[in-house]
């Protein structure tokens, strides 16, 4: 046999596989996309098809917007009305740039409400939400954000504490193509919430007793934090807005309870900001190392083609048909060597920021000690000292030895910040002589 004959049938039989294997299944049950999309118009079962329509409604007298290009743009603020309004993001990831989260909190300091569904939160929005950490008093140290955390099972009985809005007896199993499979259920870690009234509230959670070797009750899926003028809703566990279990009654007036906790008004909800859950958290990592923002396209073709179940059919046969063609008849070539583009620290700029929301609100003590958790965190990340609340003689010293700094610079300080937490009132000439001292420290170590 010839080999182009050979090459035909090959070509041939992998066409036939993948519509096979893409378009066929001759099983009672109806196929389904059962990738966790959060798209707002997808009837699948992981698409939020059911609450974007509910939310439609929710309030009578108000509509719903979709934000489809940039946050900045489209949520707006009032300076002058008193009307509250309300953001809603449903995803597995978020990816927001500084400004954009900026833009959120200045939304929410006008006494309006975002409700934030997601796996992971943004690293600068966590970092402003939590900005006054809580402390291990047993280990003597602060416990700094490290995002949402997570355990593996096939299901959970999720519960509100509020009296009024509690619903037992839901299940919320986690399936697959039909399949019941674990799933990785994310809740915020218990330490998050401590006695500090800037902190996080917790309103619901994963359980109401054990199930299997887990305590869930303790794992909190819903929280509120109501420190910025307005109220922020996180909620974990964004598979439960989902097509699938919203299909039930019962699951989808539980649903409702969620978002009873927003003011009567208008809805933005939010279809630009949605990414994986990976890209999320990889995006974290970038900016917790002082790296620049990685950039979010706006989305691409190829998702819409993959999401749809017989264009992703005939995008798969080409990718088969082009391998087959590279096997038989492409030349190996050296690729392009692509220019890695340096890195840039914005560290003074993301200070910047922060210090621009606490000195517009002349909160100067908010102010200073958002600075000293700054410098506190550059300690550690540059010499690896831990430091302590009120800088003590023995880190005055390490610090000095290690940064090459006068040991009076430090000491002038620790004596500063002291006067700052025990007093009543700081005025601008003291908040600007604390800022003096640490950049001149900044400036002069090694």
């Amino acid at each position: 046999m010839k080999r182009s004959v050979v090459i035909t049938l090959a070509i041939a039989a992998v066409i036939l596989l993948l519509l096979f294997v893409l378009l066929g299944g001759s099983g009672s049950k109806k196929n389904f996309n059962w990738k966790e999309t959060y798209d707002s118009k997808s009837k699948e079962p992981y698409g939020t098809f059911i609450i974007h329509e509910m939310l439609k409604d929710y309030f009578p007298n108000n509509k719903l917007t979709n934000i489809k290009s940039n946050v900045v743009s489209e949520l707006p603020i009032d300076e002058e009305s008193d009307e509250v309004k309300n953001y809603i993001f449903v995803g597995e990831g978020m990816f927001m740039k500084t400004e954009e989260i900026n833009h959120i909190l200045k939304f929410v300091s006008k006494g309006n409400n975002a409700f934030i569904a997601s796996k992971s939160l943004p690293y600068d929005m966590s970092f402003l939400l939590y900005y006054q950490e809580c402390y291990d008093y047993e280990n003597g140290e602060q416990i700094y954000w490290n995002d949402y955390d997570s355990f593996e099972d096939t299901l959970v009985k999720p519960n509100l504490k509020h009296n009024q809005l509690r619903q037992n007896r839901l299940r919320y199993v986690f399936e697959n193509d039909y399949i019941t499979q674990e799933y990785r259920w994310h809740y915020i870690p218990n330490e998050y919430f401590c006695e500090n009234d800037m902190g996080f509230t917790s309103l619901g959670t994963l359980s109401d007793s054990r199930v299997g070797e887990y305590n869930y009750f303790s794992m909190i899926n819903y929280a509120e934090e109501g420190d910025k003028g307005g109220q922020v809703y996180l909620l974990t566990t964004p598979i439960m807005l989902t097509n699938y279990f919203l299909t039930n009654k019962s699951k989808l007036d539980f649903a409702s309870k969620w978002f009873s906790h927003l003011e009567e008004g208008d809805i933005y909800w939010d279809d630009y900001s949605r990414v994986t859950e990976e890209f999320s958290r990889r995006a974290n990592q970038f900016r917790s190392n002082n790296r620049e923002d990685m950039t979010l396209s706006s989305e691409s073709p190829l998702k819409y083609i993959l999401q749809d179940r017989y264009l992703s059919a005939a995008w798969y046969t080409l990718v088969g048909m082009a391998i087959l063609y590279l096997m038989f008849r492409a030349k190996r070539r050296q690729r392009i060597i692509p220019v890695m583009k340096q890195n840039a620290n914005t560290s003074l700029e993301f200070i910047s920021t922060i210090g621009a929301l606490y000195y517009n609100k002349k909160n100067n003590r908010n102010l200073c000690e958002q600075k000293m958790k700054m410098f506190k965190y550059f300690m550690f990340q540059r010499y690896g000292i831990t430091v302590s609340h009120t800088l003590s003689d023995k880190f005055i010293k390490k610090a000095a030895k290690l940064s090459g700094v006068p040991e009076q610079k430090y000491q002038d300080l620790a004596k500063l910040y002291k006067n700052i937490i025990s007093g009543v009132y700081i005025t601008d000439n003291t908040t600007i002589h604390f800022h003096q001292l640490l950049e001149d420290i900044y400036k002069n170590c090694k």
